[in-house]
């Protein structure tokens, strides 16, 4: 049968989602408390990969077993064999026609930027940027919404065959002191959120203007990106799939506040 898991996880003491020899991975940890409990090697597949650093509120993996137990049993089994930032937020049995990766529409992220003086205690889940013009950054973002080549926004390390994505979402939720940058796309290549964050903020500081948001992308160029965001400020926050599959989209978290996800 295949099962599909949802997942959560604070990335910052693992090298990735994707498993790596000799280096600690959500994915390794996941494949080797699952496999105690379906007692069979597994492996797993992901709907979106997340870098060194990066959180997931969801993630959702899917993998193929002999092992027949009830959803229930999934969820506290892999659980106990957990680290404690990871865990399994619920199990469901699917059909073989469901993929992780493939079956998604779309992948959507949050980065939390904080324009305050730094929280000692939600420091390590956001940006310090001070004050920034909003404004501005939104004139910005309106550039990138639709279908367009990110390659100024790709890592060159990455193994996408293009950079050619379609964002459908991208805006920003002010809460206190707390800037929430909400982005959803079909696929994101390596680092691009990162990039597209890091970009934004430059705007919001006056450091670059809008409209180069619009030139980066009629005319790549890695080189006019400002570096990329921290990996600490984002998270995976939903995956879109099909309503035939029955898969839960999204999931919440107290600590960053009643997010409008």
């Amino acid at each position: 049968m295949r099962v599909v898991l949802g997942i959560s996880y604070r990335g910052e003491a693992y090298c990735g989602f994707q498993i790596q020899d000799d280096y600690p991975t959500v994915q390794g940890e996941l494949e080797k408390a699952i496999e105690v409990i379906a007692n069979h090697p597994v492996k797993t597949t992901c709907a979106g990969r997340t870098d060194k650093g990066v959180h997931a509120f969801l993630q959702v993996i899917h993998f193929d077993t002999e092992a027949n137990r009830d959803e229930a049993h999934w969820v506290r089994g892999v659980n106990a064999h957990l680290p404690s930032d990871i865990r399994v937020r619920w199990a469901q049995v699917v059909t073989d026609d469901f993929h992780a990766r493939f079956s998604a529409y779309s992948r959507s992220y949050v980065y939390v930027l904080n324009t305050s003086e730094e929280d000692l205690f939600i420091e390590p889940y956001a940006w310090s940027v001070r004050q920034i013009d909003l404004d501005a950054m939104r004139k910005a973002g309106e550039y990138i919404l639709g279908e367009h080549d990110f390659h100024a926004f790709q890592s060159k390390y990455c193994q996408a065959e293009h950079a050619i994505r379609r964002v459908t979402e991208l805006r920003f939720e002010t809460r206190g002191h707390y800037i929430y940058c909400h982005i959803t796309a079909n696929a994101f290549v390596h680092h691009m959120v990162r990039k597209l964050i890091a970009t934004l903020v430059a705007i919001g500081q006056g450091k670059l203007q809008p409209k180069v948001m619009a030139e980066l992308l009629a005319k790549p160029c890695r080189a006019s990106v400002p570096g990329q965001a921290p990996a600490k400020g984002l998270f995976l926050k939903a995956i879109g799939y099909d309503e035939k599959f029955g898969i839960p989209s999204k999931l919440g978290s107290q600590l960053l506040g009643e997010l409008d996800v």
